[in-house]
């Protein structure tokens, strides 16, 4: 099957971080009305906006199905078919921005080079849309870039050591992403 995506230049957004994705807090017990323990010490998984009591076997189940889809993944690469990211934005669980990182670090660990997670984030998909002013940096293409404090060809998770972004031409500050994401807290504690 892999060879066969590899042959017909299938592009794979696997959506990794859709797997590892939730709200997971562990040793939780849980309080009924009258403050007295409802339950022992369990495992609570919140998901699209629900929350689920569940025992350490099922949290192990979800752990090594997402080792099986890393893997999965990593066989797709070695076999030609090109990936490239995916968040599944329409879940809960996954938050703009934010899942790509986690996205990018699950893409290396299933044995692509950091620059080949990269580009499964800018160039790839820029060319499945057929975007020929995204996907790289070049004179005449869209000025949006994410500028990084440190290199993400040396770890994967300098990705998220942001200093500042531009976008459409217009340059965002460490200062003013703070106050967005500042902004976006609070909206999202309204809702």
């Amino acid at each position: 099957m892999v060879v066969a995506l590899a042959a017909v230049a299938s592009v794979l957004p696997p959506a990794l971080s859709g797997q590892s994705g939730a709200l997971v807090f562990t040793n939780v017990t849980v309080i009924d009305g009258t403050g007295a323990a409802a339950q022992p010490a369990m495992t609570v998984v919140i998901r699209n906006d629900r929350i689920e009591a569940i025992g350490q076997d099922i949290l192990d189940g979800r752990k090594r199905v997402l080792r099986v889809f890393i893997g999965l993944v990593g066989l797709m690469r070695r076999n030609g078919v090109q990936v490239m990211t995916g968040t599944d934005l329409s879940d809960g669980r996954i938050f703009p921005g934010f899942s790509v990182h986690e996205e990018l670090a699950l893409l290396v660990e299933a044995g692509f080079t950091p620059s080949e997670a990269i580009q499964a984030a800018t160039r790839v998909p820029a060319e499945f849309l057929r975007l020929t002013d995204a996907g790289t940096v070049q004179q005449g293409k869209r000025a949006d870039l994410v500028l990084l404090s440190a290199n993400p060809l040396d770890d994967i998770h300098n990705t998220t050591k942001i200093d500042a972004i531009v976008l459409r031409g217009q340059l965002l500050d460490r200062a003013r992403l703070d106050g967005l994401l500042r902004d976006a807290e609070r909206l999202a504690a309204i809702n």
